[in-house]
């Protein structure tokens, strides 16, 4: 088994760039990418093993920097490892993202709204 780590930040929070923070940690293009998404700014992804000593650095210097970040973590398993543990649980093989609201521009009409809960 493999722990990995996903870590996400917005690429415009980190002075002076992306590289201020992934050149020093030494996360190149084989674990990083910048997404640069239409509508919000650009999202680095930074993708390692829980246990790379690159990923301590690279939060780090995020912190350092004040930079906010997301972290997700995961185990990844073998097919030797799940074949020897029949009992394993697996959990859902996909990932579902909403990209909406008002963080992306739609407003939404609340005047009939329920004053006390916001339901309506």
């Amino acid at each position: 088994m493999k722990t990995k780590t996903r870590v996400r930040f917005d690429a415009n929070d980190v002075p002076g760039g992306e590289q201020t923070v992934l050149s020093p940690s030494r996360c190149g293009p084989d674990v990083a990418e910048v997404q640069e998404w239409p509508i919000r700014r650009p999202v680095v992804e930074v993708r390692l093993e829980a246990n790379d000593p690159r990923l301590s650095l690279l939060l780090q210097l995020l912190l350092v920097h004040k930079v906010e970040w997301s972290e997700d973590r995961w185990d990844e398993y073998t097919d030797e490892e799940y074949e020897s543990a029949p009992l394993i649980e697996i959990p859902g093989t996909f990932e579902v993202e909403v990209l909406g609201g008002p963080r992306f521009g739609t407003d939404y009409d609340l005047s009939t709204a329920c004053p006390t809960c916001g339901a309506g």
